[in-house]
């Protein structure tokens, strides 16, 4: 076993035993600095596709985070298409206390529907529809069927009036959640948070500048020994304080 294999296992180990409370607020404390997480106030809305329940030991739900962030005045919308994976994370935040999240069970598309996934045969783990625009190679053998729905459709459920961030985890088809959540994104103009992907930067540019926004990148990682990626996001138009990506990847 190598050293770098060997450190994350204890970690990780390490991690998981340590208090709740302890353990989040270290957590916040340190993604607080870095995007999307460095412009949530208290009394945001925050919508969160995609729910890692099982990361939520390490200390790596974003929802969480972000209920922290917004505090008893705020609020955290969250889905996830796995009903495992929603099932572990309601599990630990019933267990924790957390009430100013809610949460549905149910995919996000352009249209609502049922549609194909690649995705574990039972349990929890990442997915992602087979419709979605990429080439990024399946990670299963198996597939399951799950329903699907338009941002727009479930925020209208919600009676949202007001929102302030959109930050999408959904290892693909985040170009299709953005054209199922456009007439909020015209309403709110919320800062939004998405992997980057050439298909992504695409849509910004076609998309999103005409409303206003920015495309930028940064490279951020989930924990400490975890190996760093970059995200792409767009800070609400009235909100920019940071350089465009062409700065950014100047940087580099």
């Amino acid at each position: 076993m190598n050293v770098s294999r060997l450190a994350n296992l204890v970690y990780k180990s390490a991690i998981n035993h340590t208090p709740y409370s302890v353990k989040y607020k270290a957590m916040t404390a340190w993604q607080r600095t870095l995007p999307p997480y460095h412009v949530v106030k208290p009394g945001d809305v925050v919508v969160q596709i995609g729910v890692a329940g099982h990361l939520c030991p390490m200390g790596r739900s974003q929802a969480i985070l972000y209920s922290r962030l917004v505090g008893d005045t705020g609020k955290v919308l969250a889905f996830e298409a796995i009903p495992e994976n929603l099932d572990h994370f309601c599990s630990y935040v019933t267990r924790h206390g957390i009430t100013n999240i809610e949460s549905k069970s149910t995919g996000l598309w352009n249209e609502k529907g049922t549609l194909v996934f690649d995705a574990p045969a039972k349990g929890p783990g990442s997915s992602r529809i087979k419709a979605a625009k990429t080439d990024a190679p399946y990670q299963y053998t198996t597939e399951r069927e799950f329903p699907v729905d338009t941002l727009d459709h479930l925020l209208d459920e919600q009676g949202v009036e007001r929102l302030d961030l959109i930050n999408i985890t959904t290892n693909c088809a985040e170009t299709e959640i953005m054209e199922g959540g456009m007439k909020y994104l015209k309403r709110f103009k919320p800062t939004l948070c998405v992997p980057e992907r050439p298909e992504n930067l695409e849509y910004f540019e076609a998309n999103l500048k005409p409303l206003g926004y920015t495309a930028q990148v940064r490279e951020v990682r989930l924990h400490l020994l975890g190996s760093p990626f970059r995200v792409l996001w767009a800070e609400r138009p009235n909100e920019q304080n940071n350089p465009t990506i062409a700065e950014t990847n100047a940087h580099a």
